[in-house]
């Protein structure tokens, strides 16, 4: 597996991306408050400077982020391997809204499969059935 970086024993819990997951997420989900309203993760935080944090929210592509109201665009942002969030939060109360649009064409693909199955499931009682045709037309 390629690597950015050397892999040590040192370093290897914060390369791997179950580690990185643990360090960004799992590790930092107690000090902060997470709702859902609709289809939006609402994240919520009290900080005492103005230094850009990593919030424990993953931003996939075509995720809207906002921050404190201001609609963020990707270049106002980071994120690391994984996707966590790196924002630049205020002195105070902060509040993270992300909303996750599916691309156009996730619900193209979620019909063809559909009906893939069912062709499929159609291809599979139709041979089922050729076969216990032959098989009673034998017995005879």
């Amino acid at each position: 597996m390629p690597a950015k970086e050397e892999i040590t024993a040192r370093n290897y819990v914060n390369v791997h991306p179950y580690g990185q997951y643990y360090t960004g997420i799992i590790s930092k989900n107690a000090n902060y408050k997470k709702t859902v309203k609709g289809q939006k993760l609402i994240t919520s935080w009290k900080s005492g400077s103005k230094k850009a944090i990593q919030v424990p929210v993953i931003a996939y592509s075509g995720t809207e982020v906002v921050l404190n109201g201001k609609r963020l665009s990707g270049t106002n942002y980071r994120t690391n391997g994984i996707g966590c969030l790196e924002v630049q939060q205020r002195k105070g109360i902060n509040t993270l809204i992300t909303d996750y649009h599916a691309h156009w064409w996730a619900g193209v693909l979620i019909v063809v499969s559909a009906i893939a199955t069912v062709l499929y499931a159609s291809l599979i009682i139709g041979l089922w059935t050729m076969r216990l045709k032959q098989n009673s037309r034998a017995a005879y």
